[in-house]
């Protein structure tokens, strides 16, 4: 057989076997289902990031709001030390 011939065999149109269409259209509904639930797991996916990521600044926020009254309670004690020793000195003389 010449290459044209064998093109031709296997090119020539044929008739599709009995109930086709059918498994065509279901593997089709199958894969829009599967998208479907893809797309509702990435969607799930992104928001508990987005909530993770918000609880985490509102956690290092209050952790920063502790931070700064340590630090104003430690400056207050400074300062009352402070205060305290210059009353002691004026006091003396």
């Amino acid at each position: 057989m010449d290459l044209e011939n064998e093109l031709r065999l296997a090119l020539r149109r044929t008739t599709a076997p009995a109930g086709f269409a059918d498994r065509v259209l279901a593997r089709n509904r199958r894969r829009r289902s599967s998208g479907l639930f893809w797309a509702t797991g990435v969607a799930a996916a992104a928001l508990i990031g987005f909530f993770t990521y918000q609880r985490y600044q509102q956690m290092a926020e209050e952790q920063a709001g502790r931070q700064a009254v340590l630090a104003l309670r430690i400056a207050a004690e400074k300062l009352n030390y402070a205060r305290a020793k210059v009353l002691r000195i004026s006091t003396e003389n």
